[in-house]
């Protein structure tokens, strides 16, 4: 049974997933970028919700038909631009 464990999912491996997915799924959103680059200018740690785990998120308040949302963050605002926008 040991060969069929599975090795855990490191942060690098996420961090190749998101900018692959990034690359070509997401469109670049100004808002979002502002809002990175006055996070940095900050000195705000660079752990903020990437494009496509925002977008995921969204897709999951849609699905369950959600009206409103109570988002609850404790960085620069980057996950909130998902919810915030109209459009995919």
């Amino acid at each position: 049974m040991e060969h069929l464990r599975r090795a855990r999912t490191s942060q690098e491996d996420w961090t190749r997933s998101d900018e692959y997915h990034n690359s070509f799924l997401i469109s670049k959103d100004d808002g979002l970028e502002k809002t990175l680059e006055r996070s940095r200018g900050e000195g705000l740690d660079d752990m903020a919700a990437s494009a496509a785990q925002g977008k995921f998120l969204k897709v999951l308040a849609m699905s369950i038909g959600a009206k409103r949302i109570l988002k609850v963050g404790t960085l620069g605002g980057c996950a909130k631009f998902s919810f915030s926008t109209r459009t995919f």
